[in-house]
């Protein structure tokens, strides 16, 4: 054995071997996207300086689902995915200022205004994971997604952890006076942020509406705030139902109940070609402020490597718990997030886990009154070529209601989240990467037994097998033309 290792410093003395770059921190850079040029396959981002011709990125849209928000339980259903978790890696062909120009078509169509970034997608001949690897936590318009790939070996010394990297959980922070009464009972769905109505829900693939980012509706998969009086937030979620949060419960005639805790979040769509980070969980009510907020969802994580050496050490993508209170609502916990680990051969011990953070609890302090706690965030998703030794995507549970002289203790109503999803198999890790080459579009001479559109003389659109132009009824092919 000794020889052999005599062997090998010699080959790596001598570069005959592929050096193991250390990995550890952050290794990824971030842009928002606030441009795409489908004609000429051109980014346009916010800072292109560490973008690199000839390298990788991966684009990929955060949010832009579209929702119900009626004032019922169906606010927070999800009506129009648009491109929200769609992503693609893509290759550079060059950089110039802020402009990004791919080698390739787009395989996806984005929408802007659901928050599409850009993520430098590091390649590496071998790599060493020396110290917790992780990701730039989501901000609102970048982060909470690690991606990187080797052409050999990956080992790990050190866990790949992205958990509380994705969607944030709502704010436990109502500064609007509180004057509750034991009349009336706070139910709607949905009020404006400091209106102690509700606390604020958790984040989600759908963006907030103005006025409406508080009470006890879901956002998509992002858990709903408690509303009034002191009632719980709901769990965040992924492809699986986060858990409501638990009611508040005055013994007396005339307490504040609280009746109607954040609901959880909603379950996203299960699709090949959608990655979701986990969704925030919603605040606790609070009127002493002592409230606490929802945990952060799970990250996601996005590994290639053709063989991975687990040596007892783990990849997280889990949703975080809310912190317990003393004597406010509790925040709900948040979604788990997702793992993508493609690879051919996982040697030693692996767990890849995505589970849902707790709701937190809340301890009444041996008052007559049992304030709400949180409920769960669901577990995550993981997505492998080849079984690891453990995959673990557990629902988070929920927070409990305790040291009360009015009850016992229980979590009031307050529920787990749902557990996550896991596949094994190639079929399951479909790398969505656009192929048609990028070359300019063909101008061609429209025949002059055309005539334009009234008050019409020139359009141009780009040359597209699936597009057509219509003029005066009449369908034209969708390619540059002159009239």
């Amino acid at each position: 054995m000794r020889f052999i290792w005599l062997i090998l410093i010699g080959l790596a003395t001598a570069g005959l071997l592929p050096a193991q770059t250390q990995l550890s921190g952050v290794i990824n850079h971030y842009a928002a996207v606030t441009g795409i040029d489908t004609c000429t396959h051109t980014l346009t981002v916010s800072d292109a300086s560490n973008f690199v011709a000839g390298e990788y990125l991966l684009l990929m849209q955060m949010q832009g689902a579209l929702i119900n928000t009626s004032n019922s339980a169906a606010f927070g259903d999800v009506t129009d995915y648009r491109s929200s978790g769609r992503y693609e890696r893509a290759r550079i062909a060059s950089v110039a200022g802020n402009t990004i120009i791919l080698e390739k078509a787009l395989y996806h169509n984005y929408q802007l205004d659901g928050k599409v970034q850009a993520v430098t997608w590091p390649v590496y001949a071998e790599a060493v994971v020396s110290g917790e690897l992780s990701a730039a936590p989501w901000n609102g318009a970048t982060g909470g997604v690690l991606v990187f790939e080797t052409t050999g070996s990956l080992t790990l010394m050190a866990d790949i952890d992205v958990s509380g990297k994705g969607f944030r959980g709502g704010v436990a922070d109502i500064n609007d006076g509180n004057d509750c009464s034991w009349l009336v009972n706070v139910s709607a769905y949905s009020y404006g942020l400091n209106n102690w109505r509700g606390a604020a829900k958790g984040e989600g693939i759908a963006a907030f509406l103005p006025g409406q980012e508080a009470g006890r509706g879901a956002q998509a998969n992002g858990g709903g705030g408690g509303n009034d009086h002191n009632s719980g937030g709901g769990g965040g979620a992924n492809v699986t139902s986060g858990g409501i949060g638990g009611e508040n419960n005055e013994p007396t005639t005339f307490g504040c109940d609280g009746q109607f805790p954040g609901r959880g979040g909603k379950a996203a769509a299960f699709e090949a070609q959608r990655l979701f980070m986990g969704g925030g969980g919603g605040a606790g009510h609070e009127n002493n402020d002592v409230g606490t907020a929802g945990g952060a969802g799970g990250g996601i994580a996005i590994i290639m490597t053709p063989f991975i050496s687990g040596n007892g050490r783990s990849i997280k993508a889990n949703g975080l718990a809310a912190v317990s209170s003393i004597g406010d609502g509790a925040g709900g916990g948040g979604g788990g997030g997702t793992v993508y680990l493609r690879t051919t051969s996982i040697i030693g011990p692996l767990t890849v886990s995505a589970n849902g953070g707790a709701g937190g609890s809340v301890n009444n302090s041996a008052a007559d009154r049992c304030h709400g706690p949180g409920g769960g965030g669901s577990g995550g998703r993981v997505v492998c070529t080849v079984n690891p030794a453990m995959i673990s995507v557990n629902g988070g549970t929920s927070g409990i209601s305790y040291n009360s002289s009015a009850c016992s203790d229980s979590p009031n109503g307050a529920q787990a989240g749902a557990n996550g999803s896991s596949g094994i198999g190639p079929t399951w890790t479909p790398l969505p990467e656009g192929q048609e080459p990028n070359t300019a579009p063909m101008v061609l001479n429209q025949p002059l037994i055309v005539t334009a559109c009234a008050g019409q003389t020139r359009y141009s659109r780009c040359k597209s097998p699936a597009s057509t132009c219509s003029c005066n009824g009449r369908s034209i092919p969708a390619q540059v033309l002159s009239i």
